[in-house]
């Protein structure tokens, strides 16, 4: 059974029964014309025939394949094709560091400026994949839910500051869990955690976390800020306070990129680890990347109805290609 994409199409057709009425009646009239002028120095009457036949020829030709585009127009189809419906495959959560630390200056302009740099990156690599963000320091704060609203994304992003999160210190393994339940339900994707810090941390061991999180399927990349030099973490000028951050004991900390610490963690769960620089994503997103892209999933097979628009557009085209032929080869000075 025949199915039609576009109906409305189909009432087109109609024109043609005037047109082509029209065109004949103007070609009935010419040949009147002509016989008369030619009288009986007029062609023999087999040439006569023929010229008639090649002229009705033309015309059904004409008429056959303006009648086709039209069909072709209406979208018709019959029987059913089977493609490919691609799913999500990738959730992405990206865990920010937000302590003090990250305003150390050991990478230029700051650590944690350098972070938002890579963060655009990747969002800039993404092709579907939802990404949400979550700061932290002592504690872990969703700021962003998993969305495939990059621009919205990238907004939340320029909102966080170093300081955003009230608890301070540098808490993984809260930051880790906190992540872990951003993961609500089962979506059938992948869940990937990018976490994103200088590595220093002052709550309870991390590596715990990390290893629930694998038990659970989820990766978690590591990307370290900072150098394993480190240097000292500066304060607001101003206030007549110290230049830079004290421990108890009124001395300057330094602080320096733990990446055996951010290793460990990644590879607990599978991951990769890379240090922030201009090869980091590339380690990461390229080919470490330890999960399926959106466009890479398998995929689910699925049926829709055959359209064949293009065979009604074939003969249209072979048709009026004929009717042109036969214009040329029959010498006449005029067109249907």
């Amino acid at each position: 059974m025949i199915r039609w994409g576009t109906p409305p199409a189909l009432y087109l057709l109609w024109a043609l029964i005037p047109v082509g009425w029209a065109v004949l009646a103007g070609r009935r009239g010419r040949e009147r014309r002509l016989a008369r002028i030619a009288g009986a120095a007029g062609p023999p009457a087999p040439a006569a025939r023929t010229r008639r036949v090649r002229a009705a020829a033309q015309v059904g030709l004409w008429l056959g394949g303006i009648a086709l585009l039209g069909l072709a127009l209406a979208r018709p189809g019959w029987g059913v094709a089977t493609e490919k419906a691609w799913r999500l495959q990738v959730d992405i959560l990206v865990v920010l560091d937000t302590s003090k630390s990250m305003l150390a200056e050991d990478v230029r302009p700051s650590r944690f400026a350098v972070a938002g740099r890579q963060i655009r990156t990747l969002v800039r690599r993404l092709r579907g994949e939802r990404v949400g963000l979550l700061a932290f320091a002592g504690d872990g704060f969703l700021q962003c839910p998993l969305t495939t609203d990059y621009g919205a994304f990238l907004m939340v992003l320029d909102d966080v500051r170093v300081g955003a999160v009230p608890h301070g210190g540098t808490g993984l393994a809260h930051a880790l869990a906190r992540a872990g339940a951003a993961f609500r339900g089962e979506s059938g994707a992948e869940r990937v955690i990018v976490l994103i810090s200088d590595g220093e941390d002052h709550g309870p061991d991390s590596l715990p976390a990390a290893r629930e999180l694998a038990a659970r399927g989820i990766v978690v990349h590591a990307l370290g800020i900072g150098t394993p030099a480190g240097a000292l973490i500066p304060l607001p000028a101003g206030g007549g306070g110290p230049a830079f951050v004290e421990d108890s004991g009124g001395t300057a900390v330094r602080s320096a990129l733990n990446e055996t610490l951010l290793r460990r963690l990644a590879n607990a769960t599978g991951g990769r680890y890379a240090r922030a620089d201009a090869a980091a994503l590339t380690a990461l997103h390229g080919d470490g990347w330890q999960v399926r892209r959106a466009d890479e999933g398998p995929a689910r097979a699925g049926e829709r109805p055959a359209e064949r628009f293009m065979w009604f557009l074939a003969a249209a085209f072979l048709l009026l290609g004929m009717e042109a032929r036969c214009h040329r080869g029959g010498g006449e000075g005029h067109h249907v």
